[in-house]
């Protein structure tokens, strides 16, 4: 084969086959998704002293459920909680295993301050590398909608999972779905919780 070079030639297959055969090399290219885990319970909804909420608690098994998932395939996959500082794990491809992310989730804490500008400072800088992102969120509120807003500008695929609570913001969830490119679904923290979700 005049020009190829000749470590690019397959002399195995040039043997078995009576011509020349050239290896032909493909690129690998992983999905790299971001899951997102909001961590504001708003005061009224802590349960009690040591700040325990059903829709956080829901919020992290279901983040759980869906890091499982991901990590079954050849996935990388960025988890982000955010508590004082923003907690940022990579997982997947000879990275952390799965259990060190169950890890972390586990050990996310209810903020008091909405979390949410952090967490989009984190994500600024690797959205150019991420396939898709997905959002387990408490509620639905501007600054929320600017980080899925940020995410499908720079062409990230977005799910978006609110787990509702008995005093929603009916106007800020319509804004947050009114996205165009958005897949937003709305589930009660019972559902989580009873382990009745078999998929998205």
């Amino acid at each position: 084969m005049p020009g190829e070079p000749a470590r690019r030639l397959d002399f195995r297959s040039w043997a078995r086959l009576g011509r020349p055969v050239v290896r032909e090399y493909q690129e690998e290219y992983f999905v790299r998704v971001a899951l997102v885990v909001d961590t504001h319970v708003p005061r009224r909804e802590r349960r009690d002293r040591f700040g325990d909420s059903p829709r956080l608690e829901a919020a992290i098994s279901l983040a759980a459920s869906i890091a499982d998932a991901l990590s079954r395939g050849e996935n990388l996959i960025d988890v982000l909680g955010a508590g004082r500082e923003v907690q940022f794990l990579q997982a997947g491809r000879h990275r952390a295993p799965l259990e060190q992310i169950l890890e972390n989730l586990a050990c996310l804490e209810p903020t008091r301050d909405d979390p949410t500008e952090l967490l989009h400072a984190s994500l600024a800088e690797h959205w150019r590398s991420l396939s898709t992102m997905i959002c387990v969120f408490l509620q639905a509120n501007p600054a929320r909608r600017n980080l899925v807003q940020a995410a499908l500008e720079a062409g990230c695929s977005v799910k978006v999972i609110l787990i509702e609570s008995d005093r929603r913001d009916r106007q800020a969830e319509e804004e947050l779905a009114a996205l165009p490119g958005i897949e937003l679904t709305l589930l009660r923290p019972e559902q989580i919780l009873a382990g009745t979700m078999h998929e998205l």
